[in-house]
């Protein structure tokens, strides 16, 4: 078996790293305890060399800390990328899922908000967007926005009331498979590629779809919209809760994706229970 590995994150419970154990360990594991226990797992070597975390992407925002200048802290490797939230509709406050501390409110869509990350990724360049989201929208639209850029960019990835999640970044709408069932946490992971170029969506670890496009896009640095079209009338909002958001300047691999999203030990325990109970009911 390979080294241990863990990592505090700012304000939180220590998470450790856990793969896969079997659902009576799972279950036995929170019985009668919250949330917030701490699981340890000796990862193989495969995968404890890989050092991909949110301390390392270059925008990391847990929502715990606030700067002096009102933004909220990114606890990343870019520390001049800076993440802003305002409006009525958008408020941080104890999320209830205890071992994710703080997150991102957006209770009521039909209030406005404004969450952006400035000048967050280069459009025509690589990069990865990871983020942790809870779809509370009990009547979606027909479109719901949840990551777009402004300006010149395109609306990097929506999800039709059907569950179906859809990237329009290349002028063409990419199907990146379905998740018709919302409501719980789930960890997303979106990667994009710029030759050949293509975009591609991991839902909790595993691959959900992926798609291409060639048309040229639009040239300089996005600023990245969170759960907003830059056009109000062309989506819905999204209404829900957000955390963990990572912007990262490489590609990540299949790999590393699985990786990142298991070293949130504790919450991908409770997540993968909750559903498990869902499922029996």
């Amino acid at each position: 078996m390979g080294r241990r590995q863990s990592f505090e994150m700012a304000g939180r419970p220590l998470f450790r790293n856990v793969l896969r154990r079997p659902r009576h360990v799972i279950a036995y594991a929170l019985a009668g305890a919250a949330v917030t226990a701490t699981c340890v797992f000796a990862a193989p070597p495969a995968i404890a060399d890989q050092t991909v975390t949110p301390q390392t992407a270059q925008g990391y925002w847990s929502f715990e800390k606030k700067g002096e200048d009102g933004t909220y802290v990114n606890e990343g490797t870019k520390k001049d990328l800076k993440l802003t939230v305002s409006g009525e509709g958008a408020k941080v406050e104890a999320s209830d899922m205890t071992a994710l501390g703080n997150s991102l409110n957006l209770a009521d869509k039909s209030k406005d908000f404004d969450v952006k990350v400035a000048q967050a990724v280069d459009s025509q360049k690589v990069y990865s967007i990871s983020m942790w989201l809870k779809s509370e929208d009990s009547a979606p639209g027909a479109k719901t926005a949840i990551l777009q850029f402004t300006g010149e960019g395109r609306t990097l990835l929506y999800q039709r009331a059907d569950g179906e999640f859809v990237s329009f970044v290349g002028k063409v709408d990419s199907s990146l498979g379905s998740d018709p069932k919302r409501g719980s946490w789930e960890h997303l992971v979106l990667t994009k590629t710029g030759d050949p170029k293509n975009v591609t969506l991991y839902v909790n670890g595993e691959k959900n779809g992926s798609g291409t496009w060639t048309e040229t896009l639009p040239a300089g640095m996005m600023d990245l919209l969170i759960g907003e079209h830059k056009n109000p009338n062309d989506m819905s909002r999204f209404q829900g809760k957000i955390d963990e958001l990572c912007v990262f300047d490489t590609v990540l691999t299949e790999q590393q994706v699985k990786q990142l999203y298991a070293s949130y030990g504790d919450i991908t325990i409770a997540d993968e229970l909750a559903r498990d109970v869902e499922a029996a009911q």
